[in-house]
């Protein structure tokens, strides 16, 4: 039997051979995700792949979180408190966001929305959820959409809070691993307005500055002198790379460049949202696209999400296949 933890879907078997495989031997997916079955198998094996190499390279690195942080060896959990920190957050939140299935569950979310092979998807990422933006790009993937990504440093705690492997590093990993292709149109500093303004210890904030020097050496550091400013940059950098033609908005995490105001981002529905609405937060990136015709995933409360989409919560995530679920 073929070992579907390793095996890669890029230069190694085709992807009908892999599903096959898969599908002899493993769970259903849940209902939700009946749209799009096998992209959705693929997408969830991209991301158990993509998961894997980030938590071999880490290791290699000699960063390993605490069996406290991590009891399932997932890879991806930072720690408490690191120069990279903007906010609080959720241990269990971030452990049950790195779980495939969410993978499997953007495909369905795109197909709902009609986005074929070639179209544009804008993601804008914090560090905080580095799961969730691996599934989004493994959904991508599998759907043959063009991600164009950019990111944010800053991160709440134990989302991809490393110094010397923030989350600009671990999508860059899985670029070159051959795991995720994706467009990396540029990355800033993140936390308030964009630029850092308020971290929780003041006295780590050069250190944040020398990870942004070092990384713009070679991306693109967008360091505006306002936030809307930095809105602007982004909305530009998007429609320029997609030619004016963006077929979604994903927004994973609470950046405030999102919102406009990252105090409202628990307030924006979770999933996806397709009109504009009364109660919108300020002129953040998901108030422009929504108002531009676009619509937009939003993913930072991860139990809702859970519930939405039928994703066990406070389980092992690496688990995923071993939950059967119904199929319509």
């Amino acid at each position: 039997m073929i070992d579907l933890l390793k095996a890669p879907l890029k230069g190694g078997l085709s992807r009908s051979v892999l599903l096959c495989c898969f599908l002899m031997g493993s769970t259903l997916l849940p209902r939700s995700f009946s749209w799009g079955y096998d992209e959705g198998i693929a997408a969830s094996v991209t991301m158990e792949n993509s998961l894997r190499i980030l938590k071999s390279e880490r290791e290699a690195l000699g960063i390993v979180a605490s069996p406290d942080l991590d009891p399932y060896g997932i890879g991806v959990i930072g720690e408490e408190f690191t120069p990279l920190t903007t906010t609080l957050g959720h241990l269990e939140d971030k452990i049950a966001s790195a779980n495939p299935l969410f993978a499997a569950a953007l495909v369905g979310e795109f197909r709902r929305m009609g986005l074929k092979r070639g179209d544009s998807v804008a993601i804008g990422a914090s560090g905080s959820f580095p799961g969730l933006l691996v599934a989004v790009l493994s959904a991508c993937d599998a759907m043959g959409l063009r991600p164009l990504l950019i990111c944010s440093l800053g991160s709440s705690m134990y989302g991809a809070n490393q110094v010397g492997f923030n989350v600009v590093d671990m999508v860059k990993l899985l670029e070159d691993r051959g795991s995720l292709d994706f467009e990396l149109l540029g990355f800033s500093l993140g936390g308030d307005d964009d630029r850092y303004d308020a971290p929780l210890f003041p006295e780590w904030r050069d250190l944040t500055l020398d990870e942004a020097f070092r990384l713009g050496s070679e991306e693109r550091f967008i360091c505006e002198e306002s936030l809307d400013e930095s809105v602007e940059v982004r909305m530009d950098l998007y429609d320029e790379a997609s030619g004016g033609e963006v077929g979604c908005f994903v927004g994973v995490g609470g950046a405030s460049v999102t919102f406009g105001d990252s105090d409202q981002s628990a307030s924006f529905p979770g999933g996806t949202t397709s009109k504009p609405f009364e109660s919108m937060p300020s002129e953040g990136l998901l108030s422009r696209f929504l108002r531009g015709g676009v619509p937009v995933i939003h993913l930072l409360c991860v139990r809702d999400l859970c519930d939405r989409w039928s994703i066990p919560y406070g389980d092992n995530p690496l688990n995923w296949r071993r939950h059967r679920f119904s199929r319509r």
